[in-house]
């Protein structure tokens, strides 16, 4: 079963759109990335039909990697911090819809942050954002969406996540790592009408995600908090 259901032209177009209006903050030749995700989708779409998967992006012709975020010193305020910049890559299985040929299911995969200082290029951090079925069946029990943190053991915690979308994740890293910077950015007259729709989507996806989570807390069952966020997915998540 899918997880996650997409409107495939708004997602396009949110992808063809962010490079734009993030500006400056990514790294030189991001917009080629963002057009290999839409030709990677274009070309996976067309080549399967209802029922079947395909991985996005494909790293066939290149089609994928990773976005870059410049060095910022401001993830810890003001002060004298040594840079730290950002690197932000996805992998989805999705299938078109049947019943709808303008959405993409997804059905699991991640998206992948990763911090490190830009003189040596070593990670410090890496933040993993998962999509998957969920559940438990006697074995290790996942929450559906969850964020994972990189160590010595990498799969545990498991902590219930309303950030999935790359975008989402790659928006909240930039947020995360220059601080006043993006804000102001943001709140530019020119950003705001570059964005378009693109903030009200945004709300829309972690409206629906944190809704998902409140319906399964909110069951007339006696489950363990938990354990009832670990809950195999029984419907998509509608994202606009």
């Amino acid at each position: 079963m899918s997880v996650i259901s997409l409107d495939i032209s708004g997602l396009k177009d949110e992808l063809r759109r962010f490079p734009g209006w993030a500006g400056t903050f990514l790294e030189a030749g991001s917009k080629a990335t963002f057009d290999g995700y839409v030709t990677a989708l274009e070309v996976g779409l067309s080549q399967t039909t209802a029922g079947q998967r395909f991985k996005w992006p494909s790293d066939k012709n290149g089609l994928g990697g990773a976005v870059r975020i410049r060095p910022s010193k401001l993830y810890k305020g003001v002060g004298d911090h040594r840079p730290m910049m950002g690197q932000v890559s996805f992998e989805w299985m999705c299938g078109p819809d049947p019943a709808d040929a303008n959405r993409l299911l997804v059905y699991e995969g991640y998206a992948e942050l990763t911090i490190f200082d830009p003189d040596d290029q070593e990670a410090t951090k890496v933040v993993h954002f998962d999509v998957c079925q969920g559940g438990y069946a006697g074995q290790a029990g996942h929450p559906p969406l969850h964020v994972q943190f990189h160590g010595t053991v990498n799969d545990v915690p498991r902590l219930p996540m309303f950030v999935t979308h790359p975008l989402d994740v790659l928006d909240l890293a930039m947020l995360e790592l220059h601080q006043s910077k993006w804000r102001e950015h943001l709140a530019g007259v020119q950003v705001k009408s570059q964005m378009r729709s693109f903030p009200e989507r945004q709300r829309a996806r972690i409206l629906a995600t944190l809704n998902g989570w409140a319906g399964l807390l909110a069951q007339p069952y006696s489950k363990h908090a938990f354990i009832a966020l670990q809950e195999a997915s029984r419907a998509p998540l509608v994202y606009g």
